[in-house]
């Protein structure tokens, strides 16, 4: 559940003992300005999931090819016998 927020009566009316702010910021006046906003800010956290998403799978690839080569590297086909001299 998510939970609301209650702003206190002294900020509310745009006075704070520890501020010195005359105002809170107004919201825009323009509806047509939040849904931008808001597409932006939805644009960029898609991006950030595909950002990681490739970050993930080049972490799983890179793990993988280190099995591949640690499975190599220790079976005996692999591995250099000494000389004899």
């Amino acid at each position: 559940m998510r939970q609301m927020l209650t702003i206190p009566p002294k900020i509310r009316n745009g006075h704070h003992q520890n501020s010195p702010c005359e105002k809170l910021p107004s919201r825009s006046t323009r509806p047509g300005e939040t849904v931008t906003k808001k597409m932006v800010a939805w644009e960029a956290l898609q991006e950030a999931v595909r950002v990681q998403a490739r970050a993930v799978a080049a972490y799983q690839n890179t793990v993988s090819n280190f099995k591949l080569v640690w499975e190599e590297v220790r079976s005996e086909g692999a591995i250099v016998k000494p000389a004899t001299a």
